[in-house]
């Protein structure tokens, strides 16, 4: 899947962007301990993906580019649920966590590398409906 920039919401209120068919919503907002990047299906009020980033812009931009390619990695006709299995679960809320950011380069070193492979396909092994 892919994401262009949208307007904030009040869910994202720093950073929005949506899927290309409007499915899914990914972006950035302001939380307890500083920004959470975040992912959800458009019009469900939980999120799929959370993340804590910290109070540093900096640190929440590179966490943000990060989930975004192992998230891009995903075709955008998954259901509701599949990401938050996909993707690992921080059990600290609102902190960083290490555990996590660890996982989640590896995905995304992972997604770049099979996505540079002319002829196989990351999920091309699996079904969606």
């Amino acid at each position: 899947m892919r994401f262009h920039q949208a307007l904030p919401t009040g869910a994202y209120d720093v950073a929005r962007y949506l899927s290309e068919t409007g499915v899914w919503e990914f972006g950035l907002r302001r939380g307890a301990g500083g920004l959470r990047v975040c992912a959800n299906r458009v019009g469900l009020a939980e999120y799929e993906v959370d993340y804590a980033a910290g109070p540093d812009p900096l640190e929440a931009g590179v966490l943000f580019q990060v989930v975004k390619i192992v998230i891009e990695a995903h075709p955008e006709q998954v259901l509701s649920g599949w990401l938050a299995g996909a993707l690992p679960q921080c059990r600290v809320r609102d902190q960083p966590c290490e555990a996590c950011s660890h996982e989640l380069l590896r995905l995304a070193a992972l997604s770049v590398q099979r996505s540079r492979a002319p002829s196989r396909s990351l999920w091309k092994e699996r079904t969606f409906s």
